[in-house]
């Protein structure tokens, strides 16, 4: 693992300007709602277009594996996404804010399934806990530093030259890996069309999937709507409410590290059974707890849901063989994350509207910590999966 670790590093840092590209949104919504007048519905559905795109490209990539090679998907996603978001300046309203969350959902979807099969084919399977645990860095780093990107570029920016500046560091890391990237050269081998049926004739694959969407909404579903509800119903300010949500994600890093640890060692079905009940009475707490209270939930709510991520790419790892885990990956992730990044942001909001934000957040809790009952259907580390 020592003599590709520069290589796991290259991809991570594409992840994550990627991933901080889908998530800009969060911390500057409050100023996004104030700038073009949305109701929390309207702004809840900023995420579920990302997700749409993301689902699009992300089945599609799992097909284009077969086609292209991994690398070619790496260096489309970021290339692409660091052009839509030069758009920036041209958003005048609500309907250039979804067609660009779209597009970057689009194009970031090109990345998720070639980056986890590169980096299982080149790291030997002992190793892949930790491997994945350094990849899932990425959306760690990116919950903790998108906020303060925000807050400091607002300061001399307006919110539309952000979405700029964060598509010039998308280029940049393709020029990175295009430079100095190694593996996915070759393509999947195989048919994919009989792949893709073999996989979604699995039981074990749709209850993944599930579990994604719950692990994906308990990580940025909450985060997305987070600050606006820091601000709307807890009284924060826009840069208190990015501090808080900034600060308890740097607390979130040292989880992906634990649970690739832990995964390794005890399994992914025991950790992911622990995390998901964890994360969803979290959730639980910053709804129903004053703002005195809030802020150690806060800390705790992130710190649980991205402690599910390593174990959940190993669980998928473990359900295929190199051939076939670009499709894997790239069928299950887009379900996950239409469900937790898209429709839990949309949820929220929409009960948000008509009852109250918390309100939303208590009801996405009791979804998440359900997860811990769909994880003791999955076949323990090291069984076949079987087929429906």
């Amino acid at each position: 693992m020592k003599g590709k670790l520069y290589v796991i590093l290259i991809l991570t840092f594409v992840f994550y300007c990627t991933f901080v590209a889908r998530i800009i949104f969060a911390p500057l919504l409050p100023v996004v709602v104030k700038d073009l007048g949305l109701s929390y519905t309207l702004s809840g559905a900023i995420f579920m277009w990302v997700s749409l795109g993301l689902l699009i490209s992300s089945v599609l990539s799992g097909i284009l594996s077969y086609m292209l090679p991994l690398r070619v998907l790496v260096l489309g996603a970021s290339f692409g996404v660091g052009t839509t978001l030069f758009a920036g300046f041209l958003i005048k309203g609500i309907t250039h804010v979804y067609a660009i969350s779209f597009s970057v959902g689009l194009f970031a979807g090109l990345y998720l399934s070639a980056g986890i099969a590169i980096i299982t084919s080149i790291i030997d399977k002992p190793y892949w806990g930790k491997a994945l645990s350094i990849h899932e860095l990425a959306p760690n780093l990116s919950f903790v530093s998108a906020p303060f990107i925000a807050e400091l570029l607002l300061r001399f920016v307006n919110w539309r030259s952000i979405l700029f500046l964060i598509g010039l560091c998308g280029i940049l890391s393709g020029f990175l890996f295009w430079w100095k990237g190694e593996g996915g050269e070759k393509r999947a081998l195989g048919r994919a069309g009989a792949s893709f049926v073999s996989i979604l004739r699995r039981r074990e694959f749709w209850l993944m999937a599930v579990l994604f969407g719950l692990g994906v909404g308990a990580a940025m579903g909450v985060f997305s709507m987070l600050p606006l509800f820091l601000v709307e119903q807890k009284g924060l300010g826009n840069r208190e409410a990015n501090y808080w949500v900034g600060f308890s994600r740097m607390f979130a890093v040292g989880a992906a590290f634990l649970s690739g640890y832990l995964t390794d060692r005890v399994g992914y079905k025991r950790v992911i059974f622990s995390v998901m009940c964890l994360a969803g009475i979290s959730s639980v707490f910053l709804g129903i707890l004053p703002r005195e209270s809030l802020f150690i939930f806060v800390v705790l709510q992130p710190f649980f849901a991205q402690a599910f991520f390593p174990a959940g790419f190993s669980a998928l790892s473990n359900m295929s063989d190199q051939q076939e885990r670009a499709m894997m990956v790239g069928l299950t992730i887009p379900v996950g994350v239409l469900i937790g990044a898209g429709g839990f942001p949309w949820f929220i909001g929409f009960v948000g509207d008509r009852l109250s934000l918390k309100i939303g957040l208590i009801f996405v809790g009791i979804l998440i910590a359900s997860g811990a009952l769909i994880s003791t259907r999955l076949a323990s580390k090291g069984k076949q999966f079987g087929n429906l």
